[in-house]
């Protein structure tokens, strides 16, 4: 079969490029329609019994993965001092003011929860209670109250967290990555303050420095390899050949496969984005395998730096074909199955 199909082409040649060409650029052309939704919910699919079940947990419970924690330290120095509680409340504010940023919880903004008088209860926010004297009695206060200590505030005073909570979800990595990139432009431009140093956690903070480092990597890694590959290709096959032929195989799959996807609605995400390097290396195995039987087939026809004729490259196509075939398509099939 594959010996006849190796003919008709090269009987066909135009007719056969026509088509080919035809069938590529129709299915790439829906590319262009290719959505990104780096989210994590995406892999798993709407349909998912689970992801409904996580969905009905958030409409009653609320969303427990937008809340960004800031680490907030004085170098081992006590934080409950009047400049650092002052610098505090000024960083929450700036927080606060970030696109994206529902609310900041610090202890200089938590009510003091307190009952000076019978039947009377102190809601003042703790940075309105800074004394004007001796903060000592009131140092004591803030490290004694079960409201601080230790869900803002560490025991020895030392660290404190800035809660912000943010509109989106964290596996969102379109809009949650530029926000904890805003968020820690804020924070640096407010280092030094009251000599507060800020460190970022939580959920948000995790998920864009993994999609950042991921996706850096991405861009370092898959041109380093691309040129590799082309380096052993033209080592091997010593032709210019030996490196375009590969390289088309290898970039015609993922341009048609990202049609497929562009047409059908399913998106780019962080799961299946391994097409752009899984792909090309299977495609350009299978490259090698076609030039390295007709280079073979080519020898049994002439010496080695002869040229051969055109029925004998007709020749050595056709017995390439028909010897590799069958097992490429085959172990095509299989891989693909496995996936």
């Amino acid at each position: 079969m594959f010996e006849r199909i190796a003919q008709w082409t090269l009987d066909h040649r135009r007719l056969a490029t026509a088509g080919l060409l035809l069938l590529i650029l129709g299915t790439a052309a829906g590319a262009s329609r290719l959505q990104i939704a780096m989210s994590v919910e995406t892999f798993f699919g709407g349909d998912d019994p689970e992801l409904q079940h996580l969905e009905e947990y958030r409409a009653f419970w609320g969303a427990d993965d937008d809340v960004l924690m800031v680490v907030v330290t004085a170098g081992g120095e006590d934080l409950v001092t009047v400049e650092r509680m002052q610098a505090l409340s000024a960083a929450a504010d700036a927080l606060a003011a970030v696109p994206g940023v529902v609310e900041v919880d610090s202890i200089a903004s938590a009510p003091r929860m307190r009952s000076d008088l019978p039947g009377t209860l102190d809601l003042t926010p703790l940075i309105d209670s800074l004394p004007d004297g001796d903060i000592g009695p009131w140092r004591a206060q803030v490290l004694a109250h079960p409201l601080f200590v230790p869900g803002l505030l560490s025991r020895d005073g030392r660290t404190a967290a800035l809660l912000v909570e943010t509109e989106m979800r964290s596996d969102d990595m379109a809009a949650v990555v530029p926000l904890v990139a805003s968020l820690r432009e804020v924070l640096a431009g407010l280092e030094g303050a009251g000599d507060l140093r800020f460190g970022t956690a939580g959920l948000p903070a995790v998920r864009a420095d993994f999609f950042s480092n991921f996706m850096a990597d991405q861009a370092r890694f898959m041109p380093l390899g691309v040129v590799f590959i082309a380096l052993c290709l033209w080592f091997v096959f010593r032709r210019l050949h030996g490196v375009v032929i590969p390289a088309v195989a290898a970039a015609v799959p993922v341009a048609m496969v990202f049609g497929v996807m562009g047409v059908t609605g399913e998106p780019l995400g962080l799961i299946n984005q391994v097409y752009l390097t899984l792909l090309p290396v299977i495609a350009v195995a299978d490259a090698i395998h076609l030039l390295s039987r007709y280079h073979e087939e080519a020898r049994k026809l002439a010496p080695p730096g002869q040229a051969l004729t055109d029925d004998q490259r007709r020749s050595a196509i056709v017995a390439a074909v028909k010897r590799i075939g069958a097992a490429c398509l085959f172990t095509s099939i299989t891989t693909a199955l496995g996936f």
